[in-house]
């Protein structure tokens, strides 16, 4: 029988200046959390992207969306707006291909 090494997954965040969340991840990096707190993130993120997408594409109202996070979907959906209009822009001259 040979020896096993059994590696143990590392989990961790990574907050900015003012302690906002803005990274999960596995491996080396950010504040060690444990698998149970990554879990609760991740699905956090996920919900939150599920709303930004369903209030994007008119399929539920602001009021659908808990009360604790519908500032922050609704400036997601805003932002997404604002970057897909940004896209539709006619180019200038400086920016155009000759």
């Amino acid at each position: 029988m040979g020896m096993y090494r059994v590696i143990k997954m590392r989990y961790y965040a990574e907050y900015d200046e003012n302690n906002k969340l803005f990274a999960i991840g596995t491996g080396y990096g950010g504040t060690e959390i444990t698998k149970e707190e990554y879990d609760a993130l991740l699905a956090e993120i996920q919900a939150k992207a599920a709303f930004v997408d369903k209030l994007y594409g008119n399929k539920i109202t602001l009021d659908e969306i808990p009360s604790e996070w519908q500032e922050e979907i609704h400036r997601r959906v805003n932002e997404r707006i604002e970057a897909e209009a940004a896209m539709e822009e006619p180019l200038t001259e400086e920016q155009e291909i000759p």
